[in-house]
């Protein structure tokens, strides 16, 4: 590296230092807004799923996720209220939905960095060598021959002093002979003809004139050679001098370098009011020499020192039609934040929605599990009549052609009870996908339902329909939800209404300057200003197609989105006026299908014992026995209808779960004065 380079470096490296001075505070408030803004888990309404030992798999980006659980379920059955909460676990589409939260917790943090601080810089250097032109060469050559030939001359004229001074010498002894006054007159022919004179003058006079004139001639001598030797002096000096200079001087330089660093850096603010605010603090240092010369003209060099340059000042951008206000600057954060707000109450609605399915998958294998039983009954009971049968035959008091009549009926039944539990292992199936659970060969991996149906209580007392549709649309997650959604449309189209307008922006900068030479030190002390600076920016399209075209593509989301939530809204009424206008059918249903089943029971009792002392026909008997099966499965079936009617009664007043707590009472009683908004 040449010692020009090298001079270089610590200014360069100081440079630097202040330029990281500046960012790093800039840099680290940046990362604690981010850190303020890193959005953290939400969770479930129920919780997290652990599972049960089973492997988790890793996707793409470092996600992870976990299989679903095989659980082991007690002989004794799953209560309702345990079903519910591991759905609330483990169901795959609230699992779903969270991660759909959380995206939308991405996008609210994504709009949000528009407004975040960011840091700009850029640090250049340019370093270029180029040929001198030749009149800057001749320059150069000029003076270094300006040296060389006043060498020969200095060396002349010390040479003369010399000879001059030994004549002087001779001199002072008496007259010069023709010879050395003619070298005299040849070196300093002033000298020459001073003494020529005195010579001559003396020749003429005697005593004290003489001697006067003598001692003039001497104190002229000595003066003369005393000047010479003090002129040799200096003549030798300059000799040297010159020599120096020309060596110092060096060969005539062909090229030139020149190198420019500058650096700049800023920090932009956005304001959500649509000002951009921008401090910034820049620098610049430029310089030129001969190539390969020290900076120093007397070495060579062109003599110029470095010129430092620095600003520091403000950027201000001010928008003052299109992109001013909270409405066309914030708008997609605010849009982006009610999305949010939409997605956690889809959560919730999903959560109470994945409880509803698992509340009907749970009573439909209550219902399956009850028929199982009721069949088996029948089976038992039908058994029981042959064997009856079988008897009377042997006794003599029935014909042989009986027993295949009671054998069929119990055919039948058997076969009634295979389907049965055909629909009861598809029942335990459906909770266990209901409930988000995987399942394997073992048998205890499948649910059984443990709680019994609901009683229909004893006095119904369902508020009229009307409030129930009041309150039921206040507290209904999902019409919240859309109701969200619709104020995201609406504040998109604020934005695109303000985005008709032409954009004026006021672009202005305040900033003061340092300018020096010699160093950053005597440079960055000599501050100057404040410099102001302003301008207009207009831009006014020809025809507006484009935000024309977007208002009208965001008007008509927000229609549909309106429409949405218009009808969710009605689907919601008229579900709620269905549960209600059913409930008090179905408890009136279940009450007389109880009635049926004592009666029957009752009947069938009296019948098998007539057809054992022979009354009553094997046909009335099996008759009389299907029609008990019949009411019993009636009566199953009229709980089943009750006990989903209540569930889902619950889930369109939107009182099934509560701030996604589960509450048994919530899960199978009619909903009376319906709670607060969840």
């Amino acid at each position: 590296m040449s010692k020009r380079k090298a001079a270089h470096c610590p200014n360069i490296v100081l440079l630097l230092l202040i330029a990281a001075w500046v960012a790093v505070p800039a840099a680290e408030e940046t990362r604690r807004q981010q850190a303020a803004t890193t959005p953290t888990d939400t969770g479930q309404a129920a919780g997290r799923t652990t599972g049960s030992g089973q492997p988790t798999s890793k996707l793409g980006g470092g996600a992870q996720t976990q299989e679903p659980p095989v659980m082991t379920f007690a002989p004794e059955g799953l209560s309702l209220e345990d079903a519910v909460r591991v759905t609330l676990q483990n169901d795959p589409d609230i699992k779903l939905q969270t991660e759909a939260v959380r995206f939308q917790e991405g996008v609210v943090q994504e709009q949000a960095g528009h407004f975040d601080p960011a840091i700009l810089g850029t640090v250049a250097y340019d370093y270029r060598k180029t040929d001198l032109s030749s009149d800057a060469i001749s320059a150069q050559q000029s003076v270094r021959d300006s040296l060389s030939s006043s060498i020969p001359f200095i060396q002349s004229s010390t040479t003369t002093a010399q000879t001059t001074i030994n004549l002087l010498e001779q001199a002072r002894n008496g007259p010069l002979s023709s010879d050395s006054l003619a070298a005299l007159t040849q070196a300093a022919p002033s000298v020459a003809g001073t003494l020529a004179n005195f010579d001559a003058i003396l020749a003429g006079l005697t005593g004290t004139a003489r001697t006067t004139l003598a001692a003039a001639r001497t104190q002229f001598i000595a003066a003369t050679e005393s000047s010479l030797k003090q002129a040799q002096v200096q003549g030798q000096q300059d000799l040297l001098a010159a020599q120096q200079q020309l060596k110092d001087l060096g060969t005539v330089p062909t090229q030139q370098t020149s190198h420019d660093f500058n650096f700049n850096f800023q920090v932009a603010k956005p304001f959500r009011n649509g000002l951009v605010a921008t401090p910034f603090f820049s620098g610049d240092v430029q310089g030129s020499n001969f190539s390969g010369k020290p900076s120093s003209a007397e070495f060579g060099g062109s003599g110029l020192e470095d010129v430092y340059t620095f600003q520091a000042g403000l950027n201000l951008l001010v928008p003052l039609a299109r992109g001013r206000g909270a409405r066309a600057a914030d708008a997609f954060e605010r849009a982006s934040a009610s999305e949010r707000a939409a997605s956690q109450l889809t959560l919730q609605h999903q959560s109470t929605a994945s409880a509803l399915r698992t509340i009907l998958a749970y009573w439909n294998l209550r219902a399956a599990q009850e028929s199982v039983d009721v069949v088996n009954r029948s089976v038992e009971l039908q058994t029981r009549l042959v064997a009856l049968t079988q008897g009377l035959i042997a006794a003599g008091e029935l014909p042989q052609t009986e027993l295949a009549r009671g054998q069929a009926a119990e055919a039948r039944a058997r076969a009634q009870l295979f389907d049965s539990e055909r629909v009861w292992h598809q029942a335990r199936l459906a909770l266990a996908t209901a409930m988000g659970v995987a399942a394997t060969g073992d048998d205890t991996t499948l649910p059984r339902t443990r709680d019994a149906f609901p009683e229909p209580p004893p006095d119904v007392e369902v508020q009229t329909s009307s409030t129930y549709l009041s309150e039921a649309t206040s507290l209904r997650s999902d019409l919240s939800a859309a109701s969200n959604h619709a104020q995201a449309g609406t504040i998109l189209v604020e934005n695109a209404e303000t985005n008709l307008r032409p954009r004026l922006d006021l672009n202005s900068s305040t900033f003061f300057t340092s300018l020096g030479q010699g160093g950053i030190g005597q440079s960055i002390d000599r501050w100057v200003g404040p410099s102001e600076t302003a301008s207009l920016q207009i831009e006014k399209p020809v025809g507006n197609n484009l935000f024309a075209g977007q208002l009208g593509q965001r008007r008509a989301d927000l229609a549909q989105r309106r429409i949405a939530l218009t009808d969710l809204t009605r689907q919601v009424r008229l579900n709620v006026l269905q549960a209600t206008g059913s409930l008090q059918d179905t408890v009136e249903a279940v009450r007389q299908a109880e009635a049926a089943v004592r009666l029957y029971q009752t009947t069938i009792d009296a019948e098998i014992q007539r057809f054992q002392i022979g009354e009553a026909t094997l046909i009335d008997t099996v008759q009389t026995e299907q029609q008990q099966t019949d009411a019993l499965l009636g009566l199953v079936s009229a709980r089943l209808a009750l006990a989903q009617l209540i569930a889902q009664l619950r889930f369109e007043t939107g009182t099934l779960l509560q701030d996604g707590v589960v509450t048994g009472r919530n899960l199978i009683a009619v909903p009376g004065p319906l709670g607060r908004r969840p």
